[in-house]
């Protein structure tokens, strides 16, 4: 190979190697503007995920995500005419047919009409959050706070993970056509940062709206069918221990379920109690009549609960039982000294 002599060529080749390499150092500071953008909201999306893990009062967040959704709602474009003013009807129209069907409760298109902007958030603001305090007590009653605190968390950090994996590979999609934009005049960098964070900004808005609308979903907070004094007795406990929850079943279902088993087995306990009370009524009295041979004259009834109470023979320790015979006897001596008949009790 002979050296390059040429001065104009020599020019030419080194030109043109300036440029490549202006050209990669280009496309890798472009990269690391781009990855830059992807970084910054990975941060906040990890350190929002790690204060959802280590907070105590994951029912301030929840109720955080439901104000916020109430929020978007009223900001949202979907509800305005062009002229900026609110399309009452489609917003109550939304609100009845995503909200109200899992919410429990109704918006009033004439209400709604008659409110301004901050007083429309706030009325819709206040219905969720009133919706939310119940569906919260009735956790806490149905189960206790820490139910509540581990279904709040479970499902606040399952809808941000998989809204977060969504927008990673939005992010990427937008990433591979954005070169596009350059036949248009236009920066792609700055079109790819102002469209991701306009994506990021609409996962928070879907993130806040899918957790609420899950918290409502969820069973756990439904008015429960079985008292918490049920739910205590250690028979209902034990039952529910050796039972298979029947996921083919509603909630509802199961507990209707659970109440008729419960309630045939108490019904048979008390049956079971009955019949050992009866038998040891029985060897009491055996017991009684060996010790006492004159008691063999006394006529019992055959209704045993009958007998107990007009003889009140068995309301006290064997001891007493046997004194109270002895006092009837004498009494009746007392009354007829002469009769050599032993007492009768009909």
């Amino acid at each position: 190979d002979k050296e390059i002599t040429n001065k104009n060529l020599k020019f030419a080749f080194n030109h043109a190697q300036k440029k490549i390499e202006g050209f990669n150092y280009d496309s890798r500071k472009n990269v690391l503007n781009y990855d830059d953008v992807i970084r910054q909201q990975r941060d906040l999306i990890y350190s929002q995920r790690d204060l959802i893990l280590l907070t105590d009062d994951i029912v301030f967040v929840a109720k955080r995500m439901i104000s916020s959704t109430a929020k978007s709602i009223i900001k949202s474009e979907n509800y305005r005419f062009n002229n900026g003013s609110f399309d009452f009807e489609a917003l109550a129209k939304f609100l009845d047919e995503h909200v109200s069907n899992v919410v429990k409760i109704k918006f009033s298109i004439e209400e709604i009409k008659v409110l301004h902007e901050n007083e429309l958030f706030e009325y819709i603001e206040e219905k969720f959050l009133h919706s939310f305090d119940e569906w919260k007590e009735n956790v806490i009653d149905n189960y206790d706070q820490e139910m509540l605190n581990t279904t709040l968390r479970d499902i606040v950090l399952k809808i941000l993970d998989i809204k977060w994996q969504y927008h990673i590979d939005t992010m990427d999609k937008l990433r591979s056509n954005i070169n596009l934009v350059q036949y248009a005049q236009k920066n792609p960098f700055q079109v790819y940062t102002d469209e991701g964070t306009k994506k990021f900004e609409a996962m928070l808005s879907d993130i806040a709206f899918d957790v609420m609308i899950s918290i409502f979903r969820n069973e756990y907070g439904r008015k429960s069918l079985i008292d918490k004094s049920i739910r205590q007795d250690p028979i209902f406990q034990e039952m529910i221990s050796n039972i298979t929850y029947n996921y083919a079943l509603t909630q509802q279902e199961n507990e209707e379920n659970y109440l008729r088993m419960y309630k045939s087995i108490k019904a048979r306990l008390e049956e079971l109690e009955n019949n050992s009370q009866a038998n040891v009524f029985d060897d009491n009295l055996s017991h009684l009549q060996e010790n006492n041979p004159e008691i063999n004259n006394l006529e019992v009834p055959n209704d045993i609960n009958s007998f107990l109470e007009n003889k009140k023979l068995f309301d006290q320790d064997d001891s007493e039982k046997f004194n109270d015979v002895s006092e009837q006897k004498e009494n009746l001596e007392n009354q007829d000294k002469n009769d050599d008949d032993f007492f009768s009790i009909a």
